[in-house]
């Protein structure tokens, strides 16, 4: 194998994604979106229920 091989071949093993990883990403993301949709709902809390306070 070639330098410039080798270089391509580590540059594309960072961006393999193991099953870990993945499930890691996924699990973030879901409480990322969870964690939004709370604090939008509550910072965002007296435009829905109107301006009765």
């Amino acid at each position: 194998m070639t330098e410039v091989g080798r270089e391509t071949n580590s540059f594309y093993r960072m961006f393999q994604l193991t099953e870990t990883g993945f499930e890691f990403i996924s699990i973030l993301l879901i409480v990322t979106i969870i964690v939004g949709f709370i604090v939008a709902v509550l910072f965002f809390r007296h435009n829905l229920t109107g301006k009765r306070s």
